[in-house]
């Protein structure tokens, strides 16, 4: 079978050395692997798949020990460029399908580097899943001129998969992590996203974060990786209070249960925060009066006694 798959990988990697490209040679492969039963979804999906980025890494390697690094990703870049190729070109007529497909895809991915992850340990070198998911990333963008609108739901499985992958699961991504969940291609869409349907999953993938870091800067034990963790996190932040301080007004309750009290600075950059809708008024205006301003409820979206239950005092 591993043949197999690296003969179709071959001849998928000569179609896209083509320089014009050509969208009916793109259809034509995808259709082939529609018939010869390889993207039913079923376990066989999952080993095509799997044996595809195992492929692709396992070039990225040979060529960085023959030390030629510019043609090195030229295989993920066309794995990458197979998985979009056929959420275009599917037969499959239902959007469902398609992100059906593309889970099973991610859900492989995450897999993969997990088991990369453990048994490599500290010879783990995460540049070649960097390079998949930012081009993946890339290729979302081109999704916006599609007719069935599929942007967001693919955001949202990219979302599930670096929840999956997060610090506490696999520290030794966790710097590529936190550049994936941070980049101007993802958060900010997410954020973006109608009605903030979006906003659920950086409180979530936020949460990741700080509960990564939080026994580090409970005991203070800021090493040199933490401490750049930190400074990027406090960017985050700080870029959150400034464009959608909104975000951190809804969730505030759980970050601050999650960050060690002895963090001031990050404490306050989420408690400063003001819905951009309410005017906050000038602290030193003599006889103030903020009753119209503390008459509204606050819109907050974190689970109020979720503290209350993990301490079990509830």
């Amino acid at each position: 079978f591993q043949k197999q798959v690296s003969s179709l990988f071959t001849e998928w990697y000569q179609i896209c050395e083509i320089p014009s490209g050509n969208n009916d040679l793109y259809a034509k492969f995808v259709s082939q692997l529609y018939l010869n039963g390889l993207l039913r979804g079923d376990d066989l999906t999952d080993r095509f798949f799997h044996c595809l980025l195992e492929l692709s890494v396992s070039h990225w390697e040979v060529m960085q020990l023959s030390q030629q690094v510019q043609s090195s990703f030229l295989a993920i870049d066309s794995y990458v460029k197979l998985i979009f190729s056929i959420l275009k070109y599917s037969t499959v007529e239902d959007r469902g399908g398609k992100l059906f497909l593309l889970y099973k895809v991610l859900t492989v991915t995450v897999r993969t580097i997990q088991n990369d992850h453990d048994q490599r340990k500290e010879n783990f070198n995460s540049n070649p899943y960097f390079r998949l998911f930012i081009n993946c990333l890339s290729e979302i963008c081109s999704l916006k001129a599609r007719r069935d609108n599929m942007n967001s739901e693919v955001l949202f499985a990219f979302a599930n998969a670096f929840h999956d992958l997060q610090p506490l699961k696999a520290p030794g991504f966790s710097f590529v992590w936190l550049e994936l969940v941070t980049h101007k291609l993802f958060m900010p869409k997410l954020l973006m996203t109608d009605n903030q349907i979006g906003w659920p999953f950086v409180y979530l993938l936020l949460r990741d974060l700080f509960r990564f870091m939080e026994p580090y800067l409970r005991n203070a034990e800021l090493t040199d990786p933490i401490r750049f963790v930190y400074k990027r996190t406090l960017r985050v932040l700080l870029v959150l209070l400034h464009d959608v301080p909104d975000v951190l007004c809804c969730y505030h309750l759980y970050f601050c249960n999650v960050i060690p009290p002895k963090c001031i600075h990050m404490r306050n950059i989420i408690l400063s925060a003001s819905p951009c809708n309410i005017r906050v008024p000038d602290p030193f205006t003599p006889n103030i009066d903020i009753r119209r301003e503390t008459s509204k409820a606050p819109r907050i979206l974190s689970e109020v006694h979720a503290a209350l239950s993990e301490n079990k005092m509830k």
